[in-house]
């Protein structure tokens, strides 16, 4: 029974332990844009968008289609061998063979080319912006979700000295070297550091089911982080200026380039509206045959030689016409370029006010995080000596309290700004539009 007992604890253990999932930030960055919506949607569109840029190179070659017929008929029978008419009951076959060629339309099927082209280069610079707020957001989720982690440590570090000094103070209190309220103050120090313990285990269970909805993971797996191990030292060294910036992100940003291509297939339809004004030239070729079982002749002789028929030439097609139609197509092609290019100018502005305040909180960020280096440091000094004053009896509980409190506020911050100089990076990069997949 014993054994029994052991081989099923030994198996909800396996089991529990498949549950954890062990996950670095190039693995979540790879979940993540396999299993966007946005991102495959945008890649599916581009199937789209890609065959009909092919579709629009094909049609340069000529339009090829091939009919056969076959019908009985019953009634008046024309025999053009013998120059009359017959009632009776006839078995029909014909076939033909057609080639149309365009030869000229306004040069419209050039622009067709060149705005199917713009289309596709719009939309592949559309996926690399998907992909780049991809990387964005998992990493702005998963340096939270380590954050949350650090956080976690250190409350849980901070509980672990005031259960030790509420030992120690107990201790005191037996041997009459410190009154029995510092021993109250201290066990409500540390009920609140329990309470501290769980708010921070919360932030960090919440944060990590916002990053596996994102990773579209099960919500029963248990997501273990680790430190992306970036250069951190190479980050706060890192010398940027604006100008740069500004001249980076209008060569680098991806969504920038696709209203610029969007701009240029907006122009190009314009060009093929102003075909429609002009004539068509058309190049065509048919080849027809026919077979009657009242004819003279079998299948083959009235099929391959006496009712052959070859038709080619040119065909002039001279609009003149068509109800306002082609007017108001130029018109709408019109104003789509209009648009494209004030929001191609919006966008451009935009950009530059974002890389603008990137830079200003990159700066910012970077001198907050020496600063927490500091008054981590001062704060970390100041508690070892209210610590030995108060273990010396000299010192007074709430001045240790107090030094207590600086120092694990100093020690939160000094990893929020940490974290934050990272993830400031990244911003400075996703606006620039250099952010790479990793």
């Amino acid at each position: 029974m014993r054994n029994l007992f052991l081989v099923f604890l030994a198996f909800i253990t396996i089991n529990i332990h498949a549950q954890d999932l062990n996950l670095t930030y190039e693995e979540a960055v790879k979940i993540a844009l396999e299993q966007n919506v946005d991102l495959r949607t945008q890649q599916n569109l581009m199937r789209v968008i890609k065959a009909e840029k092919s579709q629009s190179r094909g049609e340069i070659a000529p339009s090829v289609s091939a009919n056969l017929n076959g019908w009985i008929s019953n009634g008046n029978t024309f025999i053009e061998q013998e120059a009359k008419i017959i009632n009776t009951s006839s078995d029909n076959l014909s076939g033909s063979l057609s080639a149309n060629m365009n030869i000229f339309s306004g040069f419209s099927q050039i622009n067709t080319i060149k705005m199917a082209n713009a289309n596709f280069d719009a939309q592949n610079q559309l996926i690399n912006r998907t992909t780049q707020d991809v990387v964005f957001v998992v990493t702005n989720q998963y340096l939270q979700v380590l954050l949350d982690t650090e956080l976690l440590e250190i409350a849980e570090d901070n509980l672990k000295t005031q259960e030790l000094l509420y030992r120690q103070i107990d201790a005191m209190v037996e041997v009459g070297n410190r009154p029995r309220s510092d021993l109250y103050d201290q066990l409500a120090i540390v009920k609140n550091r329990e309470l501290l313990v769980l708010q921070a285990k919360n932030n960090l269970s919440n944060d990590k089911s916002f990053l596996a909805i994102t990773l579209q993971l099960d919500p029963t797996v248990e997501i273990k982080i680790s430190d992306p191990g970036w250069d951190l030292d190479e980050i706060r060294l890192s010398e940027f200026y604006l100008d740069d910036l500004y001249e980076i992100s209008m060569q680098n940003r991806p969504d920038l380039k696709q209203f610029q291509y969007n701009e240029t297939s907006a122009e190009k339809s314009i060009s093929i509206a102003k075909a429609n004004f002009a004539p068509t030239l058309y190049g065509f070729y048919n080849l027809s045959s026919r077979f009657n079982n009242t004819s003279i002749g079998d299948l083959n002789q009235q099929f391959a030689i006496d009712n052959k028929r070859m038709q080619y030439g040119l065909a002039l097609d001279i609009p003149i016409y068509s109800g306002l139609k082609n007017k108001t197509q130029l018109v709408r092609q019109q104003i789509q370029l209009e648009n494209s290019r004030i929001s191609t100018e919006n966008l451009r502005k935009t950009i530059l006010n974002d890389v603008r305040n990137a830079y200003q909180n990159f700066l910012d960020v970077r001198s907050a995080y020496d600063v927490s280096i500091a008054q981590f440091e001062a704060t970390e000094m100041a508690l070892n000596v209210q610590t030995e004053k108060y273990n010396l009896g000299v010192g007074s509980l709430i001045e240790l309290t107090n030094s207590n409190n600086n120092y694990v506020l100093a020690a939160s911050r000094q990893a929020q700004a940490r974290l934050n100089l990272l993830f400031q990076k990244v911003i400075l990069d996703y606006h620039t539009g250099t952010l790479q997949t990793p």
